[in-house]
């Protein structure tokens, strides 16, 4: 059955077969005994698939230069999750059933053409499917048939590229994953068995056998270590596994399912299931990422990972370190510090400099901003953890080009929205390199968060906008409103209509607010939500704003503050300016995946909105006339009566334009004089009417309105002017404001209005905007005055600063005030 080519590599086999078992000891199977290093690493589809000839190269020479020789291609074939095809490749395919990826080079050539070229070896995976770990216990028939489907690619591959590229096509990698917790049967094991049986036994009998490598992985809180073994022993006693091939489990440090303090008891475990099967050998699948935020793992945890397990393996490749460790996607630094070890022995110990210049901003719209300058390293700096209150809360790290493809460097600076108004914070950083040396600390620096200041004045609701390019199909924005409406989605369901999506793409959205107008605040409110590979819902990269007042000219005026960490849910991200700013035309550039790991993917998004703080026709909060008495004088119209004396001011707005609505009192043409009582003095800081422009009825909004106040009712001083004017040319409630920078007391409040036709009203309201926080925690709390109040104003029972029995009046002889003379308390 052996052609002439197989008879000579047979002969040529035989005899270094007999040279080196007759000069050298048996090293079969045998331990890693110098200094371990890393042979090789798997490159996926993901990363590759648009690489030329000039890119491989500078791949494969920097593998090369790290003392690499395999490089394992995964699946060259996946299902077909549109139905169309069963499979489509990375290749061209003459399968029945199959087709090429649309679009797509054939990876598999290129692959194999640079690893001859610079003499590097390749295992090539076959063919995978998504709905793996679904069917692949359970199911016999859908397992048997994805091994038949992976004979049909081998096959195909074998003729397209063996003999083409002899050297590089060196090994088969079996795509599919097996862990510790779904074969826990006799059955199911008998079935894996029979299922690479079937692969094996194929390879045989077509003479295609090459060495073939698969990599199942464990995971600790499945099982132990010891019922892994003997999963294996079982399953190796069935298999035709021969001489050379590899079983290179993931060692699982990366994803979480072992760590470093137990990963090496299953590698001792799994020693002694592989030296069961004669010829078979044991490598390390070594995982060099962190699951926890999809960064690269730092040089020294990877010679751990080598250097606890070196007694049992022979070899280790790498998942991945063309993506995680290579120049050619992230910094330099951790290939500059690998190369490092392997010519110094040993990783590098020089920590990096200390973070400078740490400062800590309190943003309005919620959270702390920390800023920091740069550190230094004999390398280069990795990344920086940060710390509050003495704990590790997250930390910032090199990017990789594949997630982030404009963007691979390192932010020195962090957004922490996870803070409670009013609390103390003290925050940390630290930087530390590509070996994990970490430097001293810059702080910590103590700042106090405050309540989210959220501007009163919603200038951009009701506005038109523009969007480009327009939201998904899927998640559209319906008539180009959903930005400005006002109406927030449920924070739970992405599916809510009031969302809209953007995938992948910068989305530029530029806000007419009509007129110029002054802009001080923009806050975008965003979705966090994930759904797996289909739906990675995550915070923006970037979201930057400019300001125009043409339309063509725009002026950069920052950046809206983007969270480092966050849950699940909605967000509120916000860029305020220390004064306002005039403009028309808002423009918001938003740049998808604001996470470490999150490119490509979705940015959802409910509102848009332009605010300032002008509170000139906004109420404020604390609304003190409700309730109050008042006088009339003259008094309303006796067809359209103030009843009982109450309608003024009870809170109770009309609920239509209708004139007829019993909440309206009507005033016929001439002067109204309104006076309220507050009952004591108050701070005073907005006087509002809520007047009826009705022109058909000649109802119009008050020639004049004068506001006066006065502490006794006899003395009145004016102090303003209500202002404001109907919005259109129909029925509608016109709200007039006279609204003070700094607030006045007072305990009467005379309006004197005018009109020239009919005035209908029907609230005038009294507010400020000083309210006192809702939990009073210190309520009859004890306490103690040092020196005490004077006996003249005693604090009697040491009761009365913690009481909440306020004085009724200003005279200092109401017994709820207590008195301390000259001095420090």
């Amino acid at each position: 059955m052996y052609n002439k080519f197989y008879i000579n590599v047979l002969c040529m086999t035989v005899f270094l077969f007999f040279i080196f078992t007759v000069c050298t000891p048996c090293t079969a199977n045998a331990a890693v005994t110098t200094q371990p290093k890393l042979a090789g690493t798997f490159i996926q589809e993901g990363l590759m698939k648009d690489w030329d000839d000039a890119k491989w190269q500078s791949e494969l020479r920097l593998l090369k230069d790290a003392g690499m020789e395999y490089i394992i291609i995964g699946a060259v074939a996946e299902n077909d999750r549109s139905g169309e095809y069963t499979m489509l490749t990375n290749y061209p395919t003459s399968i029945p059933g199959c087709a090429m990826k649309p679009n797509h080079q054939d990876t598999v050539d290129l692959c194999l053409r640079n690893a001859e070229l610079v003499g590097m070896k390749v295992f090539m995976g076959t063919n995978c499917r998504s709905d793996w770990f679904q069917n692949m216990a359970k199911d016999e028939k859908w397992l048997y048939a994805r091994m038949h489907e992976s004979n049909l690619i081998a096959d195909e591959l074998w003729e397209k590229y063996k003999s083409k590229y002899p050297n590089a096509f060196y090994g088969w990698y079996w795509c599919y994953e097996v862990d510790n917790a779904n074969y826990n049967t006799t059955e199911k094991r008998d079935r894996l068995a029979n299922a690479l049986n079937i692969i094996l036994d194929h390879l045989d009998d077509a003479n295609k056998r090459l060495p073939i490598m698969l990599c199942p992985f464990m995971n600790a809180k499945c099982s132990t270590p010891q019922d892994y073994e003997n999963m294996w022993k079982y399953i190796f006693e069935r298999t035709h596994f021969a001489e050379g091939d590899i079983f290179a489990p993931q060692d699982s440090v990366g994803a979480g399912g072992t760590n470093l303090d137990n990963f090496a008891e299953w590698f001792e475990a799994l020693k002694r299931a592989v030296d069961s099967k004669p010829g078979l050998k044991l490598w390390s699948d070594l995982e060099t990422f962190d699951h926890t935020d999809w960064t690269a793992a730092t040089i020294d945890r990877i010679y751990i990972q080598m250097d606890r397990i070196k007694q049992y393996v022979e070899n280790y490749v790498t998942f991945a370190y063309s993506h995680y460790q290579s120049p050619n996607n992230i910094n330099e630094g951790y290939h500059a510090t690998y190369l490092d070890y392997l010519k110094n022995g040993v990783v590098e110990t020089n920590p990096p400099s200390q973070p400078q210049n740490l400062e800590a901003k309190v943003l309005p719209t919620g959270g702390i901003l920390l800023d920091w300058d740069e550190s230094t390293d004999n390398i280069g700096v990795c990344g920086y953890y940060i710390y509050r209150n003495g704990e590790l809360i997250d930390k910032l790290q090199m990017r990789r080009k594949e997630k982030r493809p404009s963007t691979p460097g390192i932010d020195t600076h962090y957004v922490d929205l996870s803070v409670s108004a009013l609390n103390l914070y003290n925050y940390e950083v630290r930087a530390f390199d590509f070996a994990g040396n970490i430097s001293a600390a810059a702080g910590p620096i103590a700042v106090t968060a405050n309540q989210p200041k959220i501007f009163a004045n919603n200038i951009s609701k009701g506005c038109s906008y523009t969007i480009s390019p327009s939201a998904d199909i899927e998640y559209p924005d319906t008539d180009n409103k959903e930005l400005t409406d006002g109406v927030y989605a449920d924070s739970s369901n992405y599916s809510d209509p009031a969302w809209q999506g953007w995938y992948n793409e910068p989305r530029e959205v530029i806000v007419d607010l009509g007129d110029i107008k002054e802009v001080q605040q923009f806050i975008a409110n965003c979705l966090y939500d994930r759904h797996g590979e289909d739906l990675e819902i995550f915070p923006p990269y970037k979201m930057e704003v400019s300001i125009s007042e043409d339309g063509l000219t725009y002026i950069d005026v920052g950046e809206l503050a983007i969270p480092h960490k966050i849950s699940k849910g909605s967000y509120k991200l916000g860029l305020t300016l220390e004064q306002p700013i005039n403009a028309r035309y808002i423009k918001l550039i938003s740049t998808p995946g604001g996470l470490p790991w999150t490119w490509p993917c979705w940015t959802f998004i409910d509102e848009f909105e332009v605010r300032n703080n002008d509170y000139s026709y906004i109420d404020l909060p604390n609304l003190i006339s409700r309730g109050c008495s008042y006088t009339v004088t003259p008094q309303a119209h006796e067809r359209y009566p103030d009843t009982s004396g109450k309608e003024l001011i009870n809170g109770e707005y009309a609920s239509s334009t209708s004139y007829l609505d019993s909440a309206w009192q009507g005033w016929d043409a001439g002067t109204r004089e309104v006076v309220i009582d507050l009952g004591n003095n108050k701070k005073i800081q907005q006087v509002s009417g809520s007047f009826l422009y009705h022109p058909d009825y000649y109802m119009y909004t008050p020639r004049s309105a004068t506001v006066w106040v006065s502490d006794d009712g006899v003395n009145f001083t004016e102090i303003g002017c209500l202002s404001g004017v109907p919005s259109k040319n129909q029925p509608e409630r016109c709200k007039q404001y006279l609204t003070l920078t700094d607030a006045i007391e007072a305990r009467y409040v005379k309006l004197t209005v005018t009109g020239g036709a009919w005035i209908f009203v029907d609230e005038i309201e009294i507010r400020n905007s000083f309210i006192d926080l809702p939990n009073i925690i210190s309520k009859n709390c004890s306490y103690n005055v040092t020196p005490k109040a004077h006996i003249d104003y005693p604090d009697t029972g040491d009761k009365e600063l913690t009481d909440r029995i306020f004085a009724k009046s200003t005279n200092y002889l109401d017994s709820a005030w207590q008195g301390w003379d000259a001095g420090t308390r």
